[in-house]
């Protein structure tokens, strides 16, 4: 899997202990990203990351790896099991 990221220059340098930073460097996220996120906010995606699992048979662990893109792919397609009028409506 190549890795992505982002670049952000910063207009106002900031530090971090003794180092300046000037440009913030983000890796693409993934969806154990948002599971560790709301394990100290809370929030719906570690459900679904559950609920995931539980069907595929795939390891949490595993699944913790997807792309962003891939999740949000997998989470739409399983709308119809959650919901299946409003799968149908839209």
């Amino acid at each position: 899997m190549s890795e992505k990221s982002i670049n952000v220059d910063l207009e106002t340098p900031i530090k971090d202990g003794e180092k300046e930073i000037t440009t913030i460097e983000m890796r693409q996220p993934l969806l154990g990203d948002l599971v560790d996120v709301e394990d100290t906010i809370g929030g719906d995606n570690a459900f679904t990351l559950a609920f995931i699992s539980v069907l595929s048979g795939i390891s949490k662990d595993a699944l913790r790896t997807l792309t962003l893109p891939d999740y949000r792919k997998i989470d739409k397609a399983m709308r119809p099991f959650i919901n299946p009028q409003k799968a149908l409506a839209g």
